[in-house]
């Protein structure tokens, strides 16, 4: 029988009230449930980096002898502070390593290039599973060579299947990180009139404008009771675009996670039409794409219940999908990169 192992690094503990650690323990619920072994490890640290470098070398070599010898294969979830003579090794070894990108740290923060470690690293995998396809068109055009596989969405479990029903079809509800959201603005403006729920860390406690609430926060894990009929996805500080600034035009190369929480709980999307699965969601039938905040209220108002509807049912059959796991059960098994 081939042993497939699935490894994961983490500094982050169970019970978060943010999404941070989500989306890799979902993949790794994903992973075990296809037959992988996973293996969880804490990074070492140190305030000393040669020292901290030591203990990581230990620790990955420790990984190797007791859990990596006659494996066929091994995913990483990355970023991972993964040394390239690490992933040289466990090729020459026999070893097929597949690295999950969650983020590409460098292009987050606006840099156009990857830095020499990111490409020396990706180049040393024998495959990467990639968001989109803009993303493994980027990779491609920054001299990765190797094999990539689209995962389009990040699954999402829950600890329910119940999620609560939408009282008006003209509401919306943002998640995430209110604090860096500095579009937020628009919604003090007193003709916003469109019921807006917000929920996430760094908001402020009220707003001046009656029509859009503060929710607090949830677990990432049962997002049962979250408000609104449309999940917004947007970033930055302008409410016109999301090209003006570089976490806004990350959407163009990214799957926000975002998507998946609102489609998992059964509510269609508003998107800006420059996210790179702006169309892939419009083709659909799962949302709608907009340019600007200000498109949300004529839209929202020609669409009728039936419409409403017919959104709704096409959700619900993604939803079923990234609630089983099965947008990176597809790829696997093995892993056709």
């Amino acid at each position: 029988m081939m042993r497939r192992v699935a490894v994961d690094f983490t500094w982050y503990f169970d019970k978060a009230v943010h999404a941070g650690p989500k989306a890799r323990k979902d993949v790794t619920r994903t992973l075990k449930s296809e037959g992988y072994e996973t293996v969880t490890l804490f990074y070492p640290s140190s305030k000393n980096p040669k020292s901290a470098s030591r203990k990581r070398a230990a620790m990955l070599m420790r990984l190797y002898f007791t859990k990596l010898i006659g494996a066929k294969e091994v995913i990483f979830q990355y970023p991972s502070m993964l040394p390239v003579w690490y992933l040289r090794f466990l090729k020459y070894q026999g070893i097929k390593v597949i690295l999950l990108i969650h983020d590409l740290d460098r292009l987050r923060q606006g840099h156009q290039d990857l830095s020499r470690l990111e490409r020396n690293t990706f180049n040393a995998a024998s495959g990467l599973i990639v968001h989109t396809p803009s993303m493994a068109d980027y990779l491609q055009s920054q001299g990765i060579k190797a094999p990539q596989q689209i995962l389009y969405l990040f699954d999402y479990y829950t600890d329910t299947d119940s999620f609560r029903q939408p009282e008006n079809i003209g509401s919306i509800v943002f998640c995430g990180n209110l604090g860096k959201s500095g579009f937020l603005s628009v919604f003090d403006e007193q003709n916003w009139n469109l019921p807006t729920y917000l929920y996430g860390v760094g908001a402020k406690k009220q707003y001046g404008n009656p029509d859009v609430h503060y929710m607090g926060v949830f677990q990432a894990d049962d997002p049962s009771d979250i408000e609104g009929a449309w999940g917004l996805v947007w970033d930055g500080p302008d409410a016109d675009t999301c090209s003006t600034s570089p976490i806004g035009r990350y959407l163009s190369y990214n799957t926000s996670h975002k998507i998946s929480l609102y489609l998992a709980t059964g509510k269609p999307v508003i998107i800006w039409s420059g996210c790179a699965l702006a169309q892939w969601i419009v083709d659909r039938g799962l949302g709608i794409a907009i340019d600007s905040l200000h498109e949300i209220a004529g839209k929202l108002k020609d669409i009728s219940q039936a419409e409403y509807s017919s959104y709704a049912v096409r959700v619900s059959g993604i939803q079923r999908e990234l609630l089983s796991g099965d947008f990176l059960k597809q790829i696997l098994t093995p892993c056709r990169c």
